[in-house]
């Protein structure tokens, strides 16, 4: 969602929406979201155990995922292994979906990148699902490559080297991430 939020020549809209919550806080976001929403219907609930067929359970930071259907949507509820429900993001399979919007504010990770429909694979294997993510993205016109080299040494982010560097240690909020908050005079519309 925060993806098609973002970028402005997005000819697409996000036809699921991912939820991510820090560990002790699963159970409680998830009562909630079925109290707002009382007629959705559960589709599937994977624990912990990985497996090639959910790539969402092969990202180390997900422990348990629900998925839900309301009103032709899909909604994936994931639990972080961490009390940070950032935490999963570290592990997705590409730069380009590394965005979160969160209660107060949204962050893009690699905004050099991002804001220019340009991306890098992370640097394990891909999965099956993880292709078929990739794909989905290159065919909604994001150049993604499979080295961070490649954009290391062009045209964009080579000012911005230490962002793409595999060693640099980041973390979300640092300098080189985009963090956007939301206005604290906001009041909440029923």
């Amino acid at each position: 969602v925060c993806l098609s939020w973002i970028d402005r020549h997005a000819n697409w809209s996000a036809n699921d929406i991912d939820f991510y919550c820090p560990y002790d806080m699963f159970e409680v976001f998830v009562n909630r979201l079925l109290s707002c929403q009382p007629d959705m219907r559960l589709v599937q609930h994977c624990h912990v155990v990985a497996s090639e067929h959910d790539h969402y359970l092969r990202n180390s930071g997900i422990c348990e995922r629900l998925s839900f259907e309301h009103q032709k949507r899909k909604y994936d509820v994931m639990r972080s292994t961490s009390i940070s429900a950032l935490y999963p993001i570290a592990f997705f399979h590409s730069t380009v979906v590394m965005n979160y919007v969160s209660a107060d504010c949204f962050g893009i990770t690699y905004p050099n990148l991002t804001l220019n429909r340009c991306g890098s694979t992370h640097s394990r294997n891909l999965g099956h699902n993880d292709e078929e993510g990739v794909i989905k993205y290159s065919v909604r016109r994001y150049n993604i490559s499979r080295t961070l080299s490649r954009w290391r040494n062009g045209q964009i982010c080579n000012k911005d080297s230490k962002s793409l560097c595999s060693k640099s240690v980041r973390t979300f909020g640092d300098e080189l991430s985009a963090n956007v908050r939301f206005s604290q005079s906001s009041k909440l519309h029923s």
